[in-house]
């Protein structure tokens, strides 16, 4: 009872910090469907989906490794590595963002179907992404030493500044498309800022070259493999993008943005169970990590369950009645949830058993079949196969990943 009472407690917090702002997003939702125009919201959802591409590369799984490492490593070692870190998510975060925004330019000026402007907006999503590296390790760091309520603070203000931002930006000063993006760029800069200043002891820890190594040579194969998790989660909309229908495509965007929202529930869920999901792999406790990971997807099963069923009458409340039309594609990209939850426990696992190539396999495997069958699924269904190819893909995903660990084992046997 008294590990059910903390798990509750800690659920909360997490909760909380995604509740917040999730419900202020809600609230203002309807004034950001009025004045922003299905292009839009196309143009928002199809530059956002890149950062599914670059953010592995420029953060390079780093925080990933930091998790690992955390119970590995006595109160000095970990110091030592959040330190170490926390210094390459700036500096080698920030030469990669460049190479990565000179790729994606010249792969938008060669697909002659887009006719969304490249400036300013790929350059505002680009700058975002390496922003926002040492904020999440911060949160990764709250998570492993599990202090929920610093986790649920520092969150919530995030979360409420990113609502008045969008507002100024988007309502009150109507930008469209640009105000969108504008806010969280700015906010980024700040909280990059802030967490500088908070974690300016890191400069006083000595670090040498030498131990980048470890961190490269681990973290490149998860790295390669989550950027090739774009084609199971941001792919559909570069293929979409070309149908030229940018109206139907900003309905797509919305019902997936307004389906996103379930992924801050997930998320929350995600930062409770982590911590124990993590231990339980390294102490090799299969018991306590089923009983985790199915409380965990049951938890989830249940919300999108009641996401579906109230689905016509959320977006109605959402887009001031403007966007009714994205209720089949929420529904569908709801259930996204339930697969990509199932491959993220197996993933974990595949990673804290020291076999980050499994992941890469995976991915290389998975990636290949979705890039053939996304065509496929498009051409046939049009936008409603690029949802059902999203649920698709990481099922497929699941099944690649749990096969690779059985042939490990057998033959480890």
């Amino acid at each position: 009872m008294g590990r059910i009472a903390n798990y509750t407690k800690t659920i909360s917090q997490y909760f909380t910090a995604s509740l917040i702002p999730m419900v202020l997003n809600l609230a203002i939702n309807p004034l950001v469907a009025i004045y922003m125009e299905p292009e839009d919201f196309a143009i928002t959802g199809y530059f956002l989906s890149f950062t599914t591409l670059v953010s592995p590369i420029i953060a390079f799984y780093m925080i990933h490794y930091y998790n690992k490492r955390y119970f590995e490593l006595d109160d000095a070692g970990r110091s030592h590595m959040y330190a170490l870190v926390f210094k390459m998510l700036i500096f080698f975060s920030a030469i990669v963002t460049g190479v990565c925004t000179l790729a994606i330019y010249l792969y938008i000026k060669q697909q002659s179907e887009i006719s969304f402007a490249t400036y300013p907006y790929l350059y505002m999503v680009m700058l975002v992404v390496p922003l926002t590296g040492i904020y999440n390790l911060q949160l990764a760091k709250y998570k492993m030493e599990r202090k929920s309520k610093q986790f649920m603070n520092i969150s919530v203000m995030k979360g409420v500044l990113g609502v008045v931002l969008t507002l100024l930006f988007v309502v009150i000063i109507p930008w469209g498309a640009f105000g969108k993006l504008l806010g969280p760029l700015l906010l980024e800069i700040a909280y990059f800022a802030y967490i500088l200043v908070k974690n300016k002891d890191v400069w006083k820890v000595k670090n040498t070259f030498s131990e980048v190594k470890p961190i490269l040579l681990f973290c490149w194969p998860l790295v390669l493999g989550a950027s090739l998790g774009y084609f199971s989660n941001g792919y559909d909309k570069a293929v979409l993008a070309t149908l030229g229908n940018n109206t139907e495509f900003g309905y797509y965007c919305v019902g997936a943005s307004i389906a996103g929202y379930l992924t801050l529930f997930t998320s929350s869920l995600s930062a409770t169970f982590q911590p124990d999901i993590y231990e339980a792999i390294i102490k090799d406790n299969r018991p306590k990590l089923f009983k985790v990971a199915a409380l965990q997807w049951v938890m989830i099963l249940g919300v999108v369950i009641l996401f579906i069923a109230f689905c016509p009458l959320i977006i109605k409340i959402l887009t001031a009645g403007r966007y009714i039309q994205s209720t089949g594609y929420a529904r569908l990209l709801a259930c996204v949830c339930l697969a990509n939850s199932i491959y993220y426990i197996i993933n974990d696992y595949t990673i804290a058993r020291g076999l980050p190539r499994f992941y890469l396999y995976t991915t290389i495997i998975g990636s290949g079949l979705i890039i053939l069958c996304i065509p496929i699924f498009v051409d046939w269904l049009g936008y409603y196969g690029g949802a059902l190819a999203n649920i698709a893909s990481f099922v497929a995903l699941s099944i690649i990943n749990l096969i690779l660990l059985l042939i490990h084992k057998t033959f480890q046997h």
